[in-house]
């Protein structure tokens, strides 16, 4: 790290800088990258599977799906952006209840007596799709950066809604 920045150059572009290194060091080197973002005019583009570490340093992401650039924006707009739909039943769905198709719907999985309903910018007209199917309750859950790019990219990869911001 030290050699690449010497020179201070405006952008650094580093591919899972924190592969293989141990919690300790990896979190010293993630403080680094801080510092080195701090400084005025500096850019650091970065790759890592360690989503947490992702949360931690970058201001904005990018997520590909499928080869295409889905997500381009803050960190904070894309968690903002997709919400999970927890709706309550009294009895197991085996398979019985469905989401109506609708703009932002990412997907819907049934876990015994829930149906968790992935939606990106949600507003009322998806929780009165929610209360068409007549649960018991219905809870709304935001989630970590990982949890969110799981629940994005996990159900029917073919039609991810894309979103991207204009900061």
């Amino acid at each position: 790290l030290a050699l690449a920045i010497a020179p201070q150059p405006e952008l650094l572009v580093m591919d899972d800088p924190t592969l293989g290194l141990d919690t300790v060091v990896r979190r010293e080197f993630l403080e680094s990258m801080i510092q080195i973002i701090q400084r005025q005019g500096r850019t650091i583009m970065f790759s890592s599977h360690i989503l947490g570490d992702v949360e931690r340093v970058a201001d904005r992401i990018g997520i590909m799906v499928n080869g295409s650039l889905c997500v381009d924006c803050t960190v904070e707009h894309f968690k903002e952006s997709v919400r999970k739909l927890v709706l309550e039943f009294d009895q197991p769905l085996n398979g019985s209840v469905s989401f109506p198709d609708c703009p932002g719907l990412v997907g819907y999985r049934a876990v015994m007596h829930q149906l968790e309903v992935i939606v990106v910018n949600l507003d009322d007209r998806h929780q009165e799709l929610a209360e068409t199917l007549q649960p018991r309750s219905i809870e709304t859950h935001s989630m970590n950066l990982e949890d969110t790019f799981l629940e994005y990219t996990r159900t029917n990869r073919k039609s991810v809604p894309v979103f991207v911001d204009q900061q």
